[in-house]
């Protein structure tokens, strides 16, 4: 008999970068199958009528046997073998199960104990992909040949489960989630599976397939259709007819004509279920609290409808159940971990259709502050922002937050900075709302619309307090650069008679600089009489405080390590107020090429207060889960420390680095945390921390002693980038800081063990379980111009996990000794992300093997090299200097076709499915734009230039 068959290929709509998410990925149908009639003894299943006897599957009165004995497609008919009619000509084909298929096709009864005759299938491709509308199953028999590889089957089998396996494309056995009840219901009506039902579910590639039903009735909590089909569990779906929308059991329709009472079929524009399906319910107007009446919520499905459903009191953070309707209107409950209830929280709701994503799919800033904008930010600005001119741009300039019509400073001259009135203490700070917005330069009296002259993202947090100083750029009037840093609220006063005193560094052309200051006209070569402010600053710096006794005293800037004994060689001479207690900010602005601009001058800002002390809590970011009309508000706590202390709202609730895939950046959110310390075991990939806030899980190898693999990582600090004192964050003395991300509007980082990788992609000095040392790199856009190729930036490098598995045995994930990786061998995948990593995704009949490491382009980082006839290609997360050797399936030219997709086409090439077409990619080592900014061919084939892909990897593309 069949034991159930599983999903082989893989489906386009489940693409993801990583294994473990792609293995339950691929697991999203299963089928059983009756006993295969035809397969083994013809005459198992055949009863004949009283005299008759069955020969090769057909009953004959004459059991005369045949000598020879018939061939395949003949029956023993009165000793003599008859031709037996050609069946299955097309797959689709009606057949007898009891008789053989024509050549290429098998005969099944594919719905169980159904009343459906046999039906002629085909196999599936060798990539494991079918036409439109079918997909690839397994089916076997006990007549089922053992097998270690597909090497031990015969064409047309798959090694799966230690069998080889026939492997057919199944057709879709229903239309639709509505229109296909009743054929579902027919199908399997005496199927004990099918105790309650059964419902009709689209799995990918146009193909439609019978499942359980479940027990949930209208109104009832239930588990997503997808999640049940991977886990083959229904037991908490919903009944026939009803489809599990938002975790709530709703009665699903085409059209008004099964919906009762008032309500009307709500088409949701992606659609909930299936292609043109939507749901019977109250029509609400979408972002408006009460728009449903007293006990309900409206659930938005576009911008401009909605459907009501029930809600609770529970307000923001609270702990609910999905789907049981217990969070407050205009709230929803958020899972943040699958279907564990302990972490689903009730967080408010924000509008995504104000703002469409940009044609990649991705959310710009001004977007994502239109998003952020319909979430219930603070009533009160609490934020607190100063901007300094030093950029003469031959104008004064305008500054503008966010999307507000108006600047929030107008007309700033040069070197002067923002006040919003004089007669009041601290008068420079300008209150701004809190949340991630573009600040954005430009020309006095310019129209909003026009090009700025420079802008950067700043995250505004709650209580905060930034000073922003615009800076020149070299050789250009009509650009600038800003330079942001914290108030210097927590800094402690000066002596009596000093002041405090630090420098920004705006000299545009000048490399580094040494700033000091002597008492007025005095003896530059006696060293006692100078007080250095800052030495080997760079332009955009800022430097620590310094303490100045109060006075008047000249001011000096020299290039730095020049002699600092002429006031005539100081590249900026000037007299400077240090006033009894304060604590300023002093910009050293302007060039010393007068062509470019002005001469080099300065300007020195006192605070005469800190700015206020927020008090209307953390600002909201709308995220956006994908694939509906609204998303969820969740806290943003900031891009530095402060918000790791407390700041969160909500039990149970802590700061966390959180990548935004829709606006790829990283942001600090309020989310679930655990309660376990340093150094405690912990799950690296659970989707929530197990660890407190400040911390994470850092991910170690079983090379460790008693490795539990659900417990393989150790909490480890997080860390702010560039500051090794930070009170709340920051590294032990043998660790570092790990940068998330090479934007400079985010400092947050992980702590942990640097090393150098050398030849082997491994330290000795690295811990146990840690051993691996691989290199590092980044790709970095320019924020100021986001038309300029970004840069690759290699980075330190890291310990990370190490296993006990030697290069070539068997592995599981992260188990390889230091040098190693476990993966598949490349193999044939039919979606872009599976072509282009296949390594990680494997095929039926493959095992994944520690495979040693080399350098894809250069050659020169690793020890290990490819055989004649293979190259080195690219490895996970995507590095130049790591990868792995595969042979060259064919010989091909960079942007030619290709016959086997996820294979290697030549040196450093992958045949890629690229909108649905396969086709050859030659890859490089991008090092970004030469002195022009133009492109370099790199290890491209003649005629190709090396565009950047992801990191230091480039693709090699015509130059049209």
């Amino acid at each position: 008999g069949h034991r159930p068959g599983l999903f082989l290929c893989p489906a386009s709509e489940y693409d993801g970068p990583m294994t473990r998410i792609l293995l339950q990925a691929l697991l999203v149908a299963t089928v059983i199958l009756s006993a295969c009639k035809g397969c083994g003894d013809p005459c198992k299943d055949v009863t004949c009528a009283e005299g008759e006897v069955c020969s090769e599957g057909v009953c004959t009165i004459d059991a005369t046997p045949c000598d020879p004995a018939c061939e395949d497609g003949e029956a023993c008919q009165g000793g003599m073998c008859v031709a037996l009619p050609v069946q299955c000509a097309a797959a689709g084909d009606e057949c007898d199960a009891s008789r053989p298929a024509g050549d290429g096709f098998l005969c099944l009864d594919l719905d169980a104990f159904g009343p459906r005759p046999g039906e002629c299938v085909a196999p599936c491709a060798a990539d494991g992909s079918c036409p439109s509308g079918a997909l690839c199953f397994f089916v076997g028999s006990a007549a089922d040949p053992a097998c270690t590889s597909n090497d031990d089957c015969a064409e047309g089998r798959e090694c799966a489960g230690g069998q080889c396996l026939q492997t057919i494309c199944r057709p879709s056995e229903c239309d639709g989630f509505v229109e296909g009840a009743s054929q579902c219901s027919d199908l399997y009506a005496n199927v004990p599976a099918y105790a309650s039902g059964a419902q009709c579910y689209n799995v990918g590639n146009g193909a439609q397939y019978c499942y359980p039903a479940g027990q949930g009735q209208e109104g009832d909590s239930c588990r997503a259709a997808i999640d049940a089909i991977i886990d083959d569990n229904f037991s908490n779906t919903c009944a026939s007819g009803l489809a599990c929308v938002d975790n709530v059991c709703r009665v699903a329709c085409v059209d008004d004509d099964v919906c009762t009472g008032d309500q009307e079929c709500i088409l949701e524009e992606q659609d909930f279920v299936d292609e043109g399906t939507g749901i019977c319910g109250d029509a609400c107007t979408p972002f408006e609290i009460g728009s449903c009446g007293a006990g309900e919520t409206c659930i938005p499905v576009s911008g401009e409808e909605g459907v009501c459903a029930p809600a609770g009191d529970e307000e923001a953070f609270a702990q609910c159940v999905p789907g049981a309707g217990q969070c407050a209107d205009g709230m929803v409950c958020v899972t943040y971990q699958g279907d564990a209830v302990e972490v689903a929280r009730c967080q408010p709701i924000c509008n995504l259709t104000v703002a469409e994503p940009n044609e990649d799919g991705t959310v710009g800033e001004f977007a994502q502050t239109q998003r952020d904008a319909t979430c219930p930010q603070p009533e009160r600005s609490d934020s607190w922002l100063s901007v300094t001119n030093l950029a003469d741009t031959g104008a004064a300039i305008d500054i503008y937050v966010g999307d507000e019509p108006t600047p929030v400073v107008a007309a700033l001259a040069l070197d002067e900075s923002s006040d919003a009135d004089p007669a009041s203490p601290g008068a420079q700070w300008l209150s701004v709302p809190p949340g991630s917005v573009v600040l954005r330069i430009l020309p006095a009296g310019a129209p909003r619309t026009d090009p700025s002259l420079g802008e950067q993202t700043i995250n505004f947090v709650a209580g905060s307090a930034t000073e922003v100083f615009v800076l020149p750029v070299a050789g250009a009037l009509d650009d600038v650069t800003l330079v942001i840093g914290d108030a210097p609220r927590g800094e402690t006063a000066a002596a009596a008679g000093s002041g405090k005193i630090r420098v920004v560094g705006a000299l545009a052309d000048v490399p580094t600089s040494d700033v000091i200051v002597v008492p007025v006209d005095d003896d530059l070569t006696e060293p006692a009489n100078q007080v250095e402010l800052t030495t080997g600053l760079a332009p955009e710096q800022i430097s620590a405080f310094t303490e100045v006794m109060a006075g008047a005293w000249d001011l000096l800037v020299f290039a730095a390590g020049d002699p600092r004994t002429d006031r005539t060689t100081a590249l900026v001479a000037g007299t400077i107020d240090i006033i009894d207690g304060s604590i300023s900010t002093l910009a050293v602005r302007g060039t010393v090429d007068p062509d470019d601009q002005p001469l080099a001058g300065f300007v020195l800002a006192p605070l005469a207060e800190p700015p206020p002390t927020g008090q209307g809590g953390p600002a909201f970011t709308c995220v956006d889960p994908g694939g509906g009309a609204f998303g969820f508000c969740q806290q943003s706590c900031g891009s530095d420390s402060s918000g790791f202390d407390g700041l969160c709202e909500g039990d149970g609730f802590g700061c966390h680095p959180t990548f935004l895939p829709a606006n790829n950046r990283w942001s600090s959110l309020c989310a679930p945390q655990g309660e376990k310390a340093i150094d405690d075991p912990c799950d690296p990939f659970a989707e929530f921390s197990e660890c407190g806030e400040g911390l994470y899980c850092l991910e170690y190898g079983n090379e460790v002693a008693n490795f539990d693999v659900l417990q393989r990582g150790r909490c480890t600090s997080l860390c702010v980038e560039g500051v090794t004192s930070d009170p709340i964050l920051n590294c032990p003395a043998e660790q570092a800081c790990q940068t998330l991300s090479f934007r400079p509007d985010y400092l947050i980082g992980q702590c942990g063990f640097p090393c150098e990788p050398g030849t082997s992609y491994g330290d000795d000095t690295c811990p146990a379980g840690l051993a691996s040392c691989k290199p590092r790199s980044a790709l970095v856009d320019d924020v100021q111009n986001p038309d300029a190729l970004p840069e690759p930036v290699v980075a330190q490098s890291f310990c990370s996990a190490s296993g006990n598995v030697a290069a070539g045995d068997r592995c599981g994930a992260n188990d390889c000794v230091p040098g190693s990786e476990c993966m598949f061998p490349r193999s044939e995948q039919a979606t872009f992300t599976s072509t282009l990593l296949s390594q990680y995704f494997g095929a039926a009949g493959l095992a994944p093997a520690c495979m040693p490491q080399c350098d894809p382009f250069e050659g020169d980082s690793s020890a290990s090299t490819c055989a004649a006839g293979e190259t080195c290609l690219f490895n996970f997360p995507y590095s130049a200097e790591v990868g792995h050797c595969t042979e060259i399936d064919v010989e091909l030219e960079p942007l030619e076709p290709c016959p086997n997709p996820g294979r290697s086409c030549g040196r450093d090439s992958i045949c890629v499915v690229n909108a649905g077409a396969p086709t050859c990619f030659q890859f490089c080592q991008y090092t970004g734009p030469d002195a022009t900014g133009e492109l370099q061919p790199e290890s491209c084939a003649a005629g190709f230039l090396c565009a950047p892909l992801v990191n230091d990897v480039g693709v090699c593309l015509s130059p049209g």
